[in-house]
């Protein structure tokens, strides 16, 4: 609600005469967008999102000693 709100506001220039329209607009957005979307699953188990963590650390130590390597050592 508050996103479509805001983009309302701005595509109106913040005028005071057009909030009470964008509140209904962005309120009937917003509902018809959540009976409209499909159920989330649940997030990963507690493992599976540290394995994740830690892939994702691992990677960007690797990807950063890699960088260093080639701004040292420009072939």
């Amino acid at each position: 609600f508050v996103l479509l709100f805001g983009i309302w506001l701005v595509i109106t220039g913040f005028a005071a005469s057009a909030w009470p329209v964008g509140a209904l607009a962005a309120a009937a957005g917003a509902v018809l967008s959540r009976s409209l979307l499909p159920p989330r699953p649940a997030w990963p188990a507690p493992g599976a999102r540290l394995r994740l963590l830690a892939g994702f650390v691992w990677g960007s130590i690797r990807g950063g000693f890699d960088v260093a390597a080639r701004a040292f050592h420009p072939r």
